[in-house]
């Protein structure tokens, strides 16, 4: 439309124009995210692609905007799932990205931490007016998006694009009751695989560290405490995961075996990787 010659205007209407009512259940709202970055990242691909299609009716800004929301999704979901595994691939090789807490610049990447989450929430409540409770759920579900809907979001685009995948539409259920919903319940789908592995790979390079840094002494913690801070705050976020995980429940609790399979074979892989190539 703008190539066509429309222009947009910033709007913001006392009252508001639209309203909706996001899924109570995290699959429900993984699989709504999913669909939002399969679509943007697949106008990436597609000939009329914001890289080349439109010049030079369409202006540079409008350009780099259209760029930003259809590479947003790849370019950080992609890097979210990177650093993950190079951290979890440091506790296990007892290595460190960060630095030691003995030395000066260990305040700056502890400030640059505490400085962003701050700012972060600052934004939300400036935004919103919400609680700090509020904030904490959009947080920790956009990193979980990240590693979950966002990734599967872009691998899909991609095999769209060269035609492994037919295009396909789910309708997203929308239910603001929350009563008796265990709303990060895992189910038997690939929107859990990643997050489930993930969970496996920080708790076994968690207990892995743990068990160096304990015989190695003071220096060890000394060398490691950036990493371990690092590998706690992933768990953290992924708590809801991990503690479904600790149930020791027989029946409808038990992960589906489409699920633990995977995300096993994905962690003992890793640790394979790492014990050849790194230690």
């Amino acid at each position: 439309m703008h190539c066509l010659g429309w222009r947009s205007i910033y709007f913001w209407p006392t009252r508001p124009a639209f309203k909706g009512v996001a899924p109570a259940i995290a699959l429900d709202r993984l699989a709504q995210r999913k669909r939002i970055s399969c679509g943007l990242v697949s106008v990436l691909l597609c000939r009329s692609s914001p890289l080349f299609y439109g010049f030079p009716r369409l202006m540079f800004l409008q350009r780099i905007a259209y760029l930003y929301d259809c590479m947003f999704y790849a370019g950080i979901s992609v890097l979210v799932v990177l650093y993950a595994i190079l951290h979890a691939a440091c506790l296990l090789s007892a290595k460190s990205l960060t630095p030691k807490i003995s030395d000066p610049e260990s305040i700056w990447f502890l400030s640059a931490m505490c400085f962003q989450h701050v700012m972060s929430f600052l934004e939300f409540w400036w935004a919103s007016d919400g609680s700090f409770q509020q904030w904490w759920n959009e947080e920790r579900f956009w990193w979980i998006s990240n590693a979950s809907c966002f990734l599967l979001g872009t691998l899909g685009a991609f095999f769209i694009s060269i035609g492994l995948v037919e295009t396909g539409f789910s309708v997203t259920p929308k239910n603001s009751e929350t009563d008796n919903v265990t709303p990060y319940k895992i189910t038997p789908s690939p929107l859990f695989t990643p997050l489930v592995m993930l969970v496996m790979m920080f708790s076994v390079a968690m207990v892995t560290a743990a068990a160096l840094v304990i015989n190695g002494g003071t220096e060890s913690f000394n060398y490691m405490c950036g990493e371990l801070l690092c590998g706690t705050w992933s768990l953290v976020i992924l708590h809801p995961i991990l503690s479904q995980l600790l149930e020791v429940r027989k029946g409808i609790d038990m992960v589906s075996l489409s699920v633990m399979l995977p995300s096993v074979i994905g962690t003992t892989i890793l640790c394979v990787m790492v014990n050849i190539y790194l230690c």
